[in-house]
């Protein structure tokens, strides 16, 4: 039977105990505390399992899928979500697709651990970005969300190069020799258009969303607020050792591996 795999990968930050009994030296030598250091969870579902329920909202729900966690590096938490999709049957998936937001990271390990799968660049993520665009065109004013919302139906409509180029445009009219007359946020026009060019090849939101295939990585938002709601307590900070445990026993919980 044909099927189709779902990845997706986010980080978050937990709260760790450093330094044990160090404290107070380190304040007195002005040395910087880091108390907060990421963790990144991942899961992996099946598109079948991706179905909508509701009458009128028609909100989609998974029915099962795996969820991982770790506090080890990018390249180690790598090696992991890709055993755990070698498991789920990766490698005998008609197509594989990673939905996902820019982090840089991210992208690296999909280029490293998952090179035959589409990348998704978050729509919600990528709207954002279209956000900083259009209030550095035009700031608050109406044209702002007016430029935004063109930009953003583009995307969906899958007019990708189209929306390129007026990107495009607008970062190469900010290196023309008329830049120091732009009274708009060169920079961020800039940066975001770079951040854009770096993912051109993983938007054609309207062709994935006419399969069914999600374009939004709420899936491991919502995965990452899970495992929060268990290691981000009230009061509560770890040894890395032990948060490592505890991240590794939540997840077979959440996967319904637990015995």
């Amino acid at each position: 039977k044909k099927f189709i795999m779902c990845i997706q990968y986010d980080g978050f930050m937990t709260r760790e105990r450093d330094h044990w009994g160090q404290i107070e030296s380190m304040r007195r030598r002005g040395e910087e505390l880091k108390r907060w250091h990421e963790t990144k969870a991942g899961t992996i579902f099946l598109l079948e399992d991706r179905v909508k329920c509701g009458d009128k909202q028609q909100r989609p729900v998974i029915l099962r899928r795996t969820f991982l966690a770790s506090r080890a590096n990018a390249f180690e938490f790598g090696q992991q979500l890709y055993a755990a999709a070698v498991r789920q049957g990766l490698l005998l998936a008609e197509e594989a697709y990673i939905v996902a937001d820019g982090a840089t990271w991210i992208w690296n390990l999909a280029k490293d651990r998952f090179s035959t799968c589409k990348g998704t660049l978050d729509f919600y993520h990528a709207a954002q970005h279209l956000d900083v665009i259009s209030h550095a065109l035009y700031g608050e004013a109406d044209q702002a969300k007016a430029w935004c919302k063109k930009q953003k139906t583009r995307l969906q409509k899958g007019k990708d190069k189209l929306f390129l180029k007026t990107i495009e445009q607008l970062s190469q009219v900010i290196d023309s020799s008329e830049s120091k007359q732009c009274y708009f946020d060169d920079e961020a026009v800039i940066r975001e258009w770079e951040y854009f060019s770096k993912h051109r090849n993983h938007f054609d939101y309207a062709d994935k969303h006419s399969r069914g295939l999600p374009i939004g990585s709420g899936c491991i938002e919502s995965t990452c607020k899970q495992y929060q709601l268990r290691v981000k307590r009230m009061g509560q900070f770890w040894l890395q050792e032990n948060l490592e445990g505890m991240l590794l026993l939540y997840s077979k919980h959440l996967s319904f591996l637990w015995n």
